[in-house]
């Protein structure tokens, strides 16, 4: 069944309960923690080598050697891990040869 949009019901509904205005600031938030991150790596792998890394507002709120273990640092700190920007750190630059 059609809305009175012409779309499907269930989409409808769905577009009823999305916050445009929250997910174009999530967006907005990943870039820059994203940018920060990557800004950042080369001091990140001196203090997290190998480790999973979690960026909100361009900081590290949480680490771990695992990603489970992260996440469950950030849902212990009240966190929402779909909030962060979430990576895992090498130890050492890649170097690609293509």
């Amino acid at each position: 069944m059609l809305s009175p949009g012409g779309q499907p019901a269930w989409a409808a509904r769905l577009l009823q309960e999305v916050d445009l205005g929250e997910i174009a600031g999530d967006i907005e938030r990943f870039g820059r923690d994203d940018r920060w991150l990557r800004e950042k790596l080369g001091l990140l792998r001196k203090d997290f080598p190998g480790m999973f890394i979690a960026v909100h507002e361009r900081r590290v709120v949480a680490s771990g050697r695992t990603l489970l273990e992260v996440r469950r640092k950030l849902v212990s700190a009240g966190m929402d891990p779909r909030r962060c920007v979430i990576r895992l750190v090498l130890a050492v630059e890649p170097d690609w040869m293509l």
